[in-house]
């Protein structure tokens, strides 16, 4: 058995190992880069008590996942903010994973008394592994969450499927396992809150006789209560199991029609996995006589009558099937969901349904024609090799910014996030005409598009024409009154057009609303220090610190404000901080050769300008 599994850990790595040479990306920005909560493991408690957003100090959201930063946290420890660890990690959990897949299909196997050896679960372990469905859940960093969970959901089910079948002690300690890695489970992913509906499947899937619920229910009651408890937590931090509800536009009939083409759509990424794309635009119908809409239904029932005749017929299909549905059932209710409604990553956790469902066909064809077993194993293979093709191709287009949204734009025009994201790309690029397209594109599909008006106003300010910006900044703030970046915005604006009593105003509300953004402390200081206030200024800057330790703008800062006022040893000190920030700012530079000739340090002092000189030189 050593061997088939060294394979799949070997393969499952080789297929994302281009994704090391990865950069962040969409989310794990927020979430890990600005993200400077993480940067203190002194933070972790905080985790169990607030939701995702709040966490970042972003806002609420509709997710409770505090394994998901608490492993951040550890990350950061390790790696600071270098992409490839995170990445690393990404991969390995993956790896972690087909090898589950490997393992619980040997026990799906040998439960249901299929004629196998271990060349099946291999099978089913090599396509879960390659398929390129999975390229989202692993390539991108902030899909931690669901690699995490999938993780410990199936070590749950693998050793509750030992529990029950195991006679001896050692059953005991498998399905205290199985509870603790339902409960690590959920705390990754409240998908994880499926698992006791698909162990009760599995229990009428493998049960030697007739299935009888109420013996059953002992087995269930643990994990029921570890749900409650679940559920009494998630609903105190987050006031509300799903409080934000999403597509308000559409009502009761309509969320419950456009069920069925979402999940028909699920169902054809999952064997069909072309085109992929990080934002699919949601259409979503009004009647189900529609084209789509009766597509969908179509499917949805097919599927559902496939279920019933195999629940009667072949258990261990019927099982897959259900693997396949029973973690989509969170997915599928639309006014919990964000804007990007079906997402890729979702399918991570079925497809392992539908790799066991393949291994199954080429059994009972093998079986059917033994002569042909060499020509099926021969034709997986070959489809393992399609999948990794695709796959590492995949991995490319998630490389940057830049790869990533020119990819979204061309294949999802109509979505105004897609060009958002590749105007942001531009501008950080320097392309200002190109970005600019791309934001007023994003408007022309959404007028209030809030995020527009503040890209388009940072543009102008670059452009240096800063009445513009204003005006871009007040429109999006209008649209987003409780803003925390449009007001920063506003007040950067301010201080531009030297009205600093507006701007401390504008980054005083900022601050309010999200007390955890160092540069807004930095911004205020700044305002503070025009106005002559040093000592406040100097509070602001300090403030900054202490969220962000490595700040060196702040620490920069606070070197000015002491040479101001007439303190030269303390500026060189804060100085010095920021040059072991970063040691190749020449501003940084010119800044201490000043304080040192405050002091009449002339050697020093030249010895800095210089090096400015040599830095701005770029020698």
């Amino acid at each position: 058995m050593l061997l088939p599994v060294l394979i799949i850990a070997a393969v499952s790595i080789a297929v994302y190992a281009n994704t090391l040479f990865n950069g962040f990306v969409y989310d794990d920005y927020p979430q890990i880069v600005d993200n400077y909560g993480l940067r203190d493991l002194g933070n972790l408690p905080r985790v169990f008590f607030e939701d995702v957003w709040s966490f970042m100090g972003g806002g609420h959201s509709n997710y409770y996942r505090p394994l998901m930063h608490a492993m951040y946290m550890v990350n950061y420890a390790l790696f600071g903010l270098k992409p490839w660890g995170y990445h690393l990690v990404n991969i390995l959990f993956h790896a972690g994973v087909s090898i589950l897949v490997f393992f619980v299909s040997v026990r799906l196997f040998e439960i249901s008394r299929q004629p196998s050896s271990n060349i099946l679960p291999f099978i089913a372990a090599l396509l879960f592994a390659t398929h390129p469905i999975h390229t989202e859940a692993v390539t991108w960093v902030a899909c931690f969450p669901e690699l995490s969970f999938t993780l410990f959901y199936l070590w749950s089910l693998y050793f509750y499927m030992g529990a029950v079948q195991d006679e001896r002690i050692t059953a005991r300690r498998q399905y205290f396992l199985a509870l603790l890695f339902f409960v690590l489970a959920a705390l990754c992913k409240e998908t994880a809150l499926t698992l006791p509906l698909l162990l009760a499947v599995y229990d009428y899937s493998s049960a030697k006789n007739s299935f009888k619920p109420l013996e059953y229910v002992k087995r269930y009651l643990p994990f029921v209560f570890a749900a409650l408890l679940y559920l009494f937590m998630r609903t105190l931090v987050l006031s509300g199991f799903a409080p934000l509800k999403r597509h308000s536009a559409l009502n009761a009939y309509e969320y419950f029609i456009n069920v069925f083409p979402l999940f028909a759509r699920y169902l054809e990424k999952l064997i069909l996995p072309f085109n992929l794309k990080v934002y699919y635009v949601f259409h979503p119908i009004s009647s189900l006589m529609t084209t789509v809409g009766i597509a969908g239904l179509a499917v949805t029932v097919a599927f559902i009558i496939a279920a019933f005749v195999a629940s009667r017929k072949n258990k261990l299909v019927f099982f897959n099937l259900m693997i396949i549905v029973i973690p989509l059932l969170p997915v599928l209710y639309i006014p919990a969901l964000g804007e990007n409604t079906f997402t890729e990553r979702y399918l991570y956790l079925p497809s392992f349904g539908f790799v066991f469902l393949v291994a199954l066909l080429v059994s009972r064809l093998s079986e059917l024609k033994p002569q042909a077993a060499k020509g099926l194993l021969t034709a997986v293979l070959v489809l393992a090799c399609f999948y990794s093709v695709a796959t590492v191709k995949r991995n490319m287009v998630w490389k940057d910014k830049m790869t990533l949204w020119t990819d979204t734009v061309k294949k999802s025009p109509e979505g105004v996030l897609p060009h958002m994201q590749l105007g942001i790309a531009y501008n950080e690029q320097g392309d200002i005409a190109k970005a600019l397209a791309q934001f007023q594109a994003a408007l022309q599909i959404n007028p209030d598009f809030a995020d527009a008006y503040t890209n388009i106003g940072l543009l102008y300010i670059r452009l240096g024409q800063v009445q513009q910006a204003l005006e871009y900044y007040q429109n999006a703030l209008q649209l987003k009154p409780a803003s925390p970046e449009a007001h920063n915005n506003i007040g950067v604006a301010y201080v531009r057009l030297e009205m600093l009593d507006k701007a401390v105003a504008s980054f005083q509300e900022s601050l309010r609303l999200n007390s955890q953004q160092p540069g807004v402390y930095n911004n205020l200081g700044d305002a503070y220090e025009k106005m002559g206030l040093l000592d406040k200024a100097i509070q602001e800057y300090r403030k900054a610190i202490q969220i962000e330790a490595n700040n060196g703008e702040a620490y920069n800062h606070l070197g000015i404000a002491f040479a101001k006022k007439g303190m030269p040893e303390e500026a060189i000190g804060y100085f010095k901080s920021a040059l072991e920030i970063d040691p190749d700012d020449p501003g940084y530079h010119n800044n201490i050769a000043n304080a040192y000739a405050m002091k009449g340090l002339t050697e020093f002092a030249d010895k800095h300008r210089n090096e400015a000189v040599r830095l701005q030189s770029g020698n």
